[in-house]
């Protein structure tokens, strides 16, 4: 008498067992992190490329039913490009598909990559061979020093009495 009963209490188990199972696909990133590993919290990815292209390899086997959270760890990750997302990376109102940082975490995105080695020039002006530090013919607009924009070398030199040119020549 019982084997009638398992055979329909068998089938409804294995699909709660599912149910259950299934849930949204964590991944994590610290910028210390290695793009080889398999983004786990004990094994996270260093980029968000990396995190990204992980969950169009999921989506492909059909693995994001749930969606997915990717968990950016505190930290300052310097972009070497343009990080892009598209249309297959869209989720959707029943699996999301989500960035963000941990709760309490302060996570940086920037452009920006850090110049050193400043020696003195000329009274407070200071220089440095950016070439020499990866920039090469990569030409930047802006400069930051000690978190305070600073005046690009130009000529002519900038003139506060033609706000509107700048002192630029023309």
């Amino acid at each position: 008498m019982r084997l009638p009963m398992m055979n329909g209490l068998l089938p409804l188990l294995l699909l709660l067992g599912l149910t259950v199972a299934a849930k949204p696909v964590e991944r994590f990133v610290t910028p210390d992190g290695d793009d080889t590993a398999p983004g786990t919290e004990a094994r996270p990815f260093a980029t968000l490329e990396r995190a990204r292209d992980g969950l169009r390899e999921l989506r492909a086997q059909g693995a994001l039913a749930e969606g997915a959270t990717v968990w950016l760890r505190a930290g300052t990750y310097r972009l070497q490009r343009t990080f892009a997302l598209g249309k297959q990376d869209d989720g959707t109102a029943k699996a999301p598909i989500t960035y963000r940082s941990r709760p309490g975490e302060t996570v940086v995105l920037t452009g920006a990559h850090p110049l050193t080695g400043f020696t003195p020039f000329k009274g407070e002006i200071v220089q440095t061979d950016a070439g020499a530090q990866g920039f090469g013919k990569r030409r930047f607009r802006q400069l930051f020093l000690n978190g305070q924009p600073q005046t690009m070398a130009r000529y002519p030199n900038a003139d506060p009495a033609l706000p509107h040119t700048g002192g630029y020549a023309y």
